[in-house]
């Protein structure tokens, strides 16, 4: 599959740490599409900060193969462990530094993904940033509910934006933040999906 052919790529890439040759192999990606558990964000994180020229990223963050014994709540403590590891957090740090740092970046969608609350504010201060230029968002299926409701308030003032879809989690739990945001005065959005 192209998700695996690509996680492949990006490992040779950062074994390698050649950064002139990842620069000229990154520059060929318009769009990218990531499924990321918290050992694969290391060579991804790298190979993106070389990424100029990236326009849209699609990003599922996915648990790591648990043991099938798990349950729900376990899962989710152990991929909130997993993805709050103090080792692990600069890579998600580089990886959402690529939403202020690239001009060219419209598109982000972040979908089926459950984040912690470190990689909810550290995605939601790279999405906040005054350099970041997204014009069209999608949320959709993340979890847990603060998580999906955090990302849509880092849109408020967003004045790039003009696509936004929400999908998935309790929607009566979404319709405040959602407010919030559409009530900003520099809300530009011109396309709103609201689907539960």
């Amino acid at each position: 599959s192209t998700v695996t052919d690509l996680k492949e790529l990006l490992g040779c890439l950062y074994e390698s740490q050649e950064e002139e040759l990842v620069k000229e192999v990154m520059a060929q990606f318009k769009e990218i599409s990531l499924h990321l558990n918290a050992v694969d964000v290391v060579p991804s994180s790298f190979c993106l900060k070389h990424c100029q020229n990236l326009q849209k990223m699609s990003l599922q963050v996915i648990q790591a193969n648990l043991p099938e014994n798990v349950t729900a709540s376990e899962s989710d403590a152990e991929v909130e462990r997993s993805q709050d590891d103090q080792h692990v957090l600069p890579f998600w740090m580089d990886l959402c530094s690529i939403f202020g740092s690239n001009k060219d970046l419209m598109g982000l969608a972040i979908n089926n993904s459950f984040l912690s609350a470190s990689l909810v504010r550290i995605l939601c201060e790279g999405i906040a940033s005054d350099t970041c230029h997204l014009q069209r968002v999608v949320f959709k299926n993340i979890s847990p509910a603060d998580a999906h409701r955090n990302l849509c308030l880092a849109l408020r003032g967003h004045k790039t934006v003009t696509y936004l879809t929400l999908q998935g989690n309790d929607q009566n739990d979404m319709l405040p933040a959602l407010c919030e945001v559409l009530r900003h005065p520099e809300c530009n959005l011109r396309y709103l999906g609201y689907i539960s």
